[in-house]
């Protein structure tokens, strides 16, 4: 993680790469490895490893979260929007998640699910700029 924070995503990925050799059954391995992908725009490459993620471990709220911004990246909007749902289910303590899938909604048309993501968005943290700024935007439109 600290190299993929620093921006080192190469040598990320070939620690990530090595640690799958190592264990190829480790979910986390596979998430993170897709999350270096999806930073490199290797967005298939990313999709594959979150899969695989999920193949291991059907529970993982964060690569359910993650191949929902890789689909939103892609355009798949509806598909993102389930993964979102998915990782809401399993954590739905998740104050950025709910923003972003309040986010996908408004971009997929759905504003009335969007500003309710967003309002639970702001319950959950209060001060999340964001989910404010984007809450507001719906209730002025309406």
């Amino acid at each position: 993680l600290a190299l993929t924070s620093a921006g080192r995503l190469d040598e990320a990925a070939t620690q990530y790469r090595d640690a799958l050799r190592i264990d190829a059954a480790s979910a986390e391995a596979h998430n993170n490895l897709g999350a270096v992908l999806a930073r490199q725009q290797r967005l298939d490459a990313a999709l594959a490893e979150y899969r695989a993620a999920l193949s291991l471990k059907p529970d993982y709220a964060l690569a359910h979260r993650n191949l929902g911004i890789a689909l939103a990246m892609q355009g798949h909007l509806d598909r993102a929007i389930e993964e979102w749902r998915a990782a809401l289910k399993l954590d739905p303590g998740q104050a950025r998640w709910h923003y972003e899938m309040g986010s996908v909604l408004v971009a997929a048309g759905h504003t009335n699910d969007a500003a309710r993501e967003f309002e639970i968005a702001v319950k959950i943290d209060p001060a999340d700029p964001d989910a404010r700024q984007a809450l507001a935007r719906i209730i002025k439109r309406d």
